[in-house]
């Protein structure tokens, strides 16, 4: 059996992360890439979550795009793959 890709996604109300996982046969998996997009900077003025706030950010930046193709080369090159974006 060959290495899967897996692509997880995970949502809230105020954060989107995202993360493509290798998994072999054996041994554990690779996390080849991940990334967080957050609006809690955002909603920090209002001491919580302002639903109609998150919901207009959300519809303007939400994308599947956190993971880039430079991230993923990045981790197998040995790096860390890593970024964050922030609101």
């Amino acid at each position: 059996m060959s290495a899967r890709l897996v692509l997880g996604i995970e949502s809230s109300c105020d954060e989107t992360g995202v993360a493509l996982v290798e998994m072999h046969e054996a041994g554990v998996p690779t996390l080849l890439a991940h990334a967080l997009y957050s609006q809690i900077d955002m909603h920090q003025a209002y001491g919580g979550v302002v639903p109609e706030l998150a919901s207009r950010d959300r519809q303007s930046k939400y994308s599947f795009g956190g993971i880039k193709q430079s991230e993923i080369a990045d981790r197998q090159n040995g790096g860390d793959g890593e970024e964050t974006q922030e609101g």
